[in-house]
């Protein structure tokens, strides 16, 4: 079938997951510390998902859209051992909807070695078979 010159072809198959990295909840497992130098703020955050692309969190600051901010992360998926990632990160997405206290704020990742890629994708597999999902 042609419709306005795009073939289109049936029965329409449709991709199962548009992301391009594994991601996963983080169930408040996960301690954030966010610094914007061009913004001069920095504060703590919450969590909310992550991959290997980016995090995604809950703050109470404002941040610009293509803002780039300092991301260190905070996990353990061993009891006596703690990972920490420091990472260039930039906003995507910053928003509130009127009943909610917290903005959600979505970024990507600059520039991450293999090493905290490595750690990054261990903690989401590790968040994905873990019960409490």
């Amino acid at each position: 079938m042609n419709i306005m010159g795009l073939e289109i072809t049936w029965p329409l198959i449709w991709p199962t997951e548009r992301r391009k990295a594994e991601r996963a909840r983080t169930h408040g497992t996960l301690a954030i510390n966010v610094n914007s130098p061009l913004q001069m703020i920095s504060g703590n955050a919450e969590g909310r998902d992550i991959s290997i692309l980016g995090i995604r969190f809950a703050s109470f600051l404002k941040l610009s859209l293509g803002t780039p901010i300092e991301v260190t992360l905070q996990f353990s998926m061993e009891a006596d051992r703690e990972t920490t990632i420091r990472a260039h990160a930039h906003v995507l997405r910053c928003y509130r909807r009127s009943y909610q206290s917290r903005y959600r704020v979505a970024c990507a990742f600059d520039d991450l070695d293999s090493a905290s890629c490595d750690d990054i994708q261990s903690y989401v597999s590790w968040l994905r078979k873990s019960p409490h999902r």
